[in-house]
């Protein structure tokens, strides 16, 4: 028996016995002599009675990964933690993950094949503790997540993947079946730790079941779909916004990575959608930012009722009712962000919308939304997409749409706010937009309306704008840019 191979396993058991006992300094003494040890991973030791060296091995590293993976709150009686909740874990982690690349470097004398048979062994442990100190967190500060990375590329190299996709890592043979995969092995290890009356004591859990599903893409998400609705529904029906709004980022991977037919097995499309209905009467920023794209995404796969959209109807009906009423600007701002994606989903049926959605153009555009003016250049964005949806329709608004684009032209013209000149001239090359697109529906009564407002003089910017709207037939042509906007608003007289 090679002693070099003998004395990587005891020092190995060294370090792990003296980080289980907080004995820092003599860890550090062990890792350093196991650092300048030499090691022949082609001896017997490794190989013998069906490679049992490397199993001896990896026995002492799974050891060493579940010393730094953080324990499960079991006494907790509140679920809202800080940084205080978690000393000491950094400090582990990042010993652990120095020692394990230690010893992935002494078995690379040889083959990598051998360093690839020690991993399969721990992948599963491993990635437990590297998906939940992939990001930084309370437990996991810039340094552990930097060689939380390091560890990560160097499994890369081992298994052999292609840029950043870890299929290679988790499914490394065709013919494994789904649950005796590495993901398979992962989700029933944290099983019982995420499961309804737990999850929420174990936040570095909950941290790598987010990072881990968002690495397994279609088709082989299509396997675990069952295993990882619970998690992530358990976690929108909490009362915290953070973990919501997991719950929806996860559920949107899931949706973007399973076929339709997939989604409508057992009810699964009705629960979730439900859960997102629900949902959609809380006013929060946050979650509204994460939950708009992933309903849009879901809202298709309901494409076989007898009206195709009629959940896109219900929903855009209750979201225009928060946009009319919302007075939050934060809110404003995240409710109107992705009406212009409702508003192609439903194509011509927007008209059955009309009425509020005039109420809510003329109210927003009158209203200062700070100097981003996020709320406004997304209600032009809106109503752009309105009218190049609706346009059989629009002749019959086209000049009260008009009288509240110009008029909208000229208050931020005027406009001695703290909105930079950039702003200003963003919105209203938007605005212009709009107003040609009218003309092009209803030609003969925008032009008399443009000619009346050209008699008028209101000032420079409306003459310039007027004046290139008439001379041009689409926005590619338009001779106005937001450069040339912003040169205007520097010189126009109040």
């Amino acid at each position: 028996m090679d002693s070099s191979s003998k004395l990587l396993l005891t020092n190995l058991r060294s370090c792990v016995k003296h980080l289980a006992s907080k004995d820092r300094d003599a860890f550090l003494a062990k890792l350093n002599e196991l650092s300048s040890l030499y090691v022949n991973d082609e001896d017997d030791f490794l190989h013998e009675n069906e490679g049992e060296g490397y199993k001896l091995l990896a026995d002492e590293l799974i050891k060493l990964i579940s010393l730094a993976i953080i324990p499960e709150f079991s006494s907790r009686e509140h679920f809202i933690f800080d940084a205080s909740d978690f000393k000491g874990c950094s400090d582990r982690t990042e010993l652990s993950l120095t020692l394990l690349q230690i010893v992935f470097d002494k078995l690379n004398n040889g083959h990598n094949n051998n360093r690839k048979k020690l991993a399969q062994i721990i992948l599963p442990d491993l990635m437990v503790l590297l998906s939940s100190n992939a990001e930084i967190s309370f437990w996991s500060p810039a340094k552990v997540v930097k060689i939380t990375e390091l560890t990560l590329e160097k499994l890369k190299q081992i298994f052999q993947c292609e840029d950043d996709n870890l299929s290679k890592l988790f499914f490394p043979d065709d013919d494994t079946t789904a649950l005796s995969s590495v993901y398979g092995q992962y989700l029933f290890k944290i099983k019982t730790r995420l499961n309804k009356s737990n999850w929420m004591k174990n936040p570095n859990i909950q941290k790598s079941f987010e990072w881990m599903l968002k690495q397994i893409t279609f088709p082989h998400l299509s396997d675990f779909i069952d295993h990882v609705l619970p998690p992530s529904l358990n976690f929108i029906d909490d009362f915290n916004v953070e973990n919501k709004c997991c719950g929806v980022r996860c559920l949107g991977h899931v949706i973007s990575n399973a076929t339709r037919e997939e989604l409508r097995w057992y009810g699964r499309s009705d629960v979730i959608y439900d859960v997102f209905h629900h949902q959609l009467f809380n006013h929060d920023a946050k979650l509204i930012q994460v939950l708009y794209p992933v309903l849009l995404n879901l809202l298709p796969v309901f494409g076989k009722l007898p009206d195709p959209i009629d959940n896109h109807h219900k929903v855009f009906h209750i979201i225009l009712r928060d946009v009319e009423f919302e007075n939050n600007i934060i809110n404003r701002r995240a409710l109107t962000q992705n009406l212009p994606q409702f508003i192609d989903i439903l194509g011509i049926s927007i008209v059955n919308h009309t009425k509020k959605l005039l109420q809510i153009f003329e109210t927003y555009l009158e209203i200062y939304d700070g100097p981003e003016e996020t709320s406004r250049l997304n209600i032009l964005k809106t109503l752009r997409q309105f009218i190049l949806v609706a346009w059989p329709r629009i002749p019959l608004y086209s000049l009260y749409l008009a009288k509240i684009l110009l008029k909208f032209i000229y208050d931020i013209s005027c406009d001695k706010s703290t909105t930079p000149n950039k702003v200003k001239a963003v919105l209203i090359c938007e605005a212009q937009k709009c107003i040609l697109y009218l003309k092009l529906c209803d030609e003969q009564n925008m032009i008399s309306f443009l000619e009346s407002v050209e008699l008028i003089k209101l000032n420079s910017i409306i003459t310039h704008v007027v004046s290139d709207i008439k001379s041009h037939d689409s926005c590619e042509s338009l001779t106005l840019d937001v450069d040339s906007i912003c040169l205007l608003l520097n010189k126009v007289k109040l």
